[in-house]
């Protein structure tokens, strides 16, 4: 008895195709099995709306198989077509490879070709390289029409702002989406919010504690906070500005912030909640406010270790360090010595580098005439 278990999946954009839905694709491989009285049907898999594109932990149903794979005694996957397997060629490779192991083929059911000759070798590997394509093309296509779709003023998705609402238009027979203002109470909020930053002068902390003492309700949690005001401050979509593309992604997984330059600006894209002239005053302001360092008026110190020691649990270097104090007899000295900046956890001192702003301090620190 040959042993065989079934993979369906479709992706978000393909769940309309009813050719491609999972009970087609369940009935298609049952008829496969019903066909052929000596192959077993196991088991069934499946994942909705994940793309083959994605890492292999993205789909949980696949990830099953492949445990049960391991655990089995299965002969065959069957698939409806290889782009339901995966449509990202390494990774193909990489579970083939390693169902092979445990004596488990990929076999897909409209596609003929016996992967253990040369020629289905061959056109397996075409088949994925085609599949792949498809994908890198459609993503391509997909983040063109984004772009065109932001640069018209339209949502492309992703959290509303607090303050505003979607609403749906429809331009040239298209639907698109677009910020309008939302409830009264809220935008009363943020222009609150700009007028205690500009005419109060009131940094965020203070002002998530004036709304918190109102009983204001923040958001998406219980109270306000200094990062959600910041995120407000910040946002030019209350000035009417649509911005796309604050982070992209970085290799499969990862995701950066963007530069102002990569950013999708379409100014004046809806109803603006504040003036653009208010919004500026506010970004002036914090600019104003913004801690810079001043270089010391003495001479710099040469320190003859510097960069030469490291601590031997972080890694990090010590610095070298100048405090002038007054001693006993009244005469001003100098305390030179070594300290250890670090944000790493320090088994032998747990209570102390925890902060990138505490030290530590090597040796005993020697005495020099100022």
């Amino acid at each position: 008895m040959v042993n065989v278990i079934s993979y369906c999946r479709v992706s978000s954009e393909e769940q309309a195709q009813k050719d491609l839905s999972i009970p087609a694709q369940r009935k298609a491989l049952r008829s496969w099995v019903d066909e052929k009285p000596d192959h077993s049907l196991l088991h069934e898999f499946e994942d909705q709306g994940e793309s083959a594109y994605a890492p292999a932990d993205k789909r949980p149903g696949f990830c099953e198989m492949i445990s049960f794979c391991r655990r089995n005694d299965v002969h065959h996957i069957l698939v409806h077509k290889l782009d339901r397997f995966s449509r990202n060629r390494e990774e193909s490779i990489l579970f083939k490879s390693l169902l092979r192991k445990h004596g488990v083929t990929v076999l897909s059911i409209t596609e003929a070709y016996d992967p253990e000759t040369p020629q289905g070798f061959l056109y397996e590997g075409m088949i994925e390289v085609i599949n792949q394509f498809y994908s890198m093309n459609l993503a391509t296509e997909t983040l063109k029409g984004m772009r065109e779709n932001a640069e018209r003023g339209f949502h492309n998705g992703g959290r509303i702002p607090y303050g505003y609402r979607l609403e749906k238009v429809t331009v040239g027979g298209r639907e698109h989406r677009k910020l309008v203002p939302g409830p009264d109470e809220e935008v009363a909020v943020i222009r609150e919010i700009f007028n205690l930053a500009t005419n109060h002068r009131l940094g965020s902390k203070r002002i998530a504690n004036a709304l918190n003492s109102k009983g204001t309700p923040a958001p998406r949690s219980k109270h306000w906070n200094g990062s959600t005001l910041d995120a407000i401050l910040n946002n030019q979509v209350y000035v009417g500005d649509q911005v796309w593309m604050k982070s992209r992604k970085v290799g499969r997984d990862g995701r950066r912030r963007t530069t102002e330059d990569e950013r999708i600006v379409t100014e004046d894209a809806h109803e603006a909640l504040i003036s653009r002239e208010l919004f500026e005053e506010r970004r002036a302001l914090a600019e104003s406010r913004r801690f810079k360092s001043k270089r010391a008026t003495s001479q710099p110190v040469s320190y003859l270790l510097s960069r030469l020691i490291r601590c031997d649990h972080c890694g990090n270097n010590f610095v070298g360090q100048r405090q002038t104090a007054t001693n006993a007899a009244g005469k001003k000295v100098v305390y030179r010595r070594y300290l250890r900046l670090s944000n790493v956890f320090h088994p032998e001192t747990p209570n102390r580098f925890r902060a990138s702003s505490r030290s530590e301090t090597v040796g005993q620190p020697w005495l020099s005439a100022a």
